[in-house]
């Protein structure tokens, strides 16, 4: 039965991955934390009080209405679309790394068609992500609008979302390639980098290393 498994193509050897794993992940936090501060400290600074728990239910729709939906973004159809395309998708990698992590330390859920629904939507967002990103890349380094900030922050975090992502992608197509599993067409895109390696004609052994790198 399908089913989500964790820790895939690591070795035994290496020890519990979560020796270095959760350091990893809190170093990243900190850095994250760290960051978020030094930039709130301005806000702080030049913001004034304001009255901000009243009218919850307007305050919360329109959160989903400008936050999660972004309505207001995508009255500009081409920006729009590319902001859209990769902060949805990011909000579905969000609730898709929060779901593995309930299925990996609470409860094991991620089996049978469940999982398959899950695999699917994340693959389809891999997809919708790579457009956006596409888009984005265009818009910033061949069209240049002239209000556009080229600030080079700005380029350095599209490389670096699109390599956690792509990089995400070669590790499922390389696992479906070794284990071929019948479902794997849940998976399309990875279903379809997979095929290159299988066709490739790469060794197991070879397939292996790869993922582990």
């Amino acid at each position: 039965m399908p089913e989500r498994v964790d820790w895939w193509g690591i070795p035994h050897t290496w020890g519990p991955p979560e020796l270095y794993l959760y350091p990893l992940m809190g170093l990243a936090s900190i850095i994250l934390l760290f960051r978020f501060y030094r930039d709130a400290s301005l806000w702080w600074r030049v913001g004034q009080p304001e009255k901000r728990w009243d009218k919850i239910h307007i305050r919360l729709w329109r959160f989903i209405k400008y936050g999660i939906i972004q309505t207001r973004i995508l009255s500009q159809s081409y920006p729009g679309i590319m902001h859209v395309a990769i902060a949805w998708a990011f909000l579905v990698f969000f609730l898709g790394t929060a779901l593995a992590t309930i299925d990996s330390h609470f409860f094991k859920f991620l089996v049978g068609d469940t999982y398959l629904l899950y695999k699917f939507a994340l693959d389809i967002f891999t997809l919708v992500f790579i457009v956006g990103v596409g888009l984005a890349a265009y818009r910033r380094y061949i069209v240049k609008p002239t209000r556009l900030t080229l600030n080079s922050n700005f380029t350095w975090a599209l490389v670096f979302i699109t390599t956690i992502v792509i990089g995400g992608l070669l590790t499922e197509s390389l696992r479906l390639a070794i284990e071929q599993p019948s479902w794997a067409l849940w998976t399309p895109i990875g279903w379809l980098i997979a095929q290159v390696w299988i066709s490739a004609g790469a060794s197991e052994a070879t397939l292996l290393q790869w993922h582990l790198w």
